[in-house]
């Protein structure tokens, strides 16, 4: 658990770092440009992160704790759709978005007790998304 906790802070030091160097904020009246390498950084950074702390670190540790992983996940599906609030969801019905998908990645993870399989497809999905907005 601590390792993962410490591999996560780690990797988001590392994608901060990138952003710090490359990204300059817009003046008011332009839009943000972030480049392509950073897009898939933040990508593989959120994959990963998210993944081992809703889906290895909620479900596992809080399912010992409450004695029901069903349940655990559960909370997971909400922790990981409200952590997105900020990520341009706001509080509207668009928050269904990464519920749904929190809930697609519980169920994966239940079905089949893989944790790289998460964190690929949710990589996958956040490309997609990244090269949807670029288009």
């Amino acid at each position: 658990m601590l390792a993962t906790l410490i591999g996560s802070y780690l990797v988001i030091g590392f994608v901060r770092s990138l952003l710090s160097r490359w990204y300059t904020a817009p003046e008011s009246g332009e839009s943000a440009h972030i480049p392509p390498a950073l897009g898939v950084a933040a990508a593989l950074a959120a994959g990963i992160t998210e993944e081992f702390i809703y889906r290895r670190f909620l479900i596992e540790e809080l399912g010992e704790v409450l004695h029901n992983r069903r349940m655990a996940g559960a909370v997971s599906v909400v922790a990981f759709a409200l952590a997105h609030v900020h990520a341009g969801y706001s509080w509207s019905p668009d928050l269904l978005i990464p519920g749904l998908m929190g809930v697609a990645l519980t169920i994966l993870y239940f079905r089949r007790a893989s944790l790289p399989l998460c964190v690929l497809l949710h990589v996958l999905v956040d490309l997609l998304s990244e090269f949807a907005r670029r288009a």
